[in-house]
């Protein structure tokens, strides 16, 4: 593992399990991560499913200037 935040790929993969029907232990096996991550994340993009469109706005402004010159990939 060795990484501290989930990637897109893996969170596409994440949304992908999901509507394909599987379980919180299989989509969690299958992207190396503890269930508790995928739960979290989950609750984190339902949470952000539920802003309205300037809200979501002010988070990404907010989260792609505290990331600025980190690494992206």
């Amino acid at each position: 593992m060795g990484q501290k935040h989930l990637q897109l790929a893996q969170r596409v993969q994440i949304e992908t399990l999901l509507k394909e029907g599987h379980n919180l232990s299989f989509i969690a096996k299958n992207i190396g991560y503890s269930r508790e991550t995928v739960t979290k994340e989950i609750q984190r993009t339902t949470l952000h499913a539920t802003m309205d469109k300037k809200s979501k706005y002010t988070y990404i402004k907010a989260y792609v200037q505290s990331h600025r010159g980190t690494d992206a990939s």
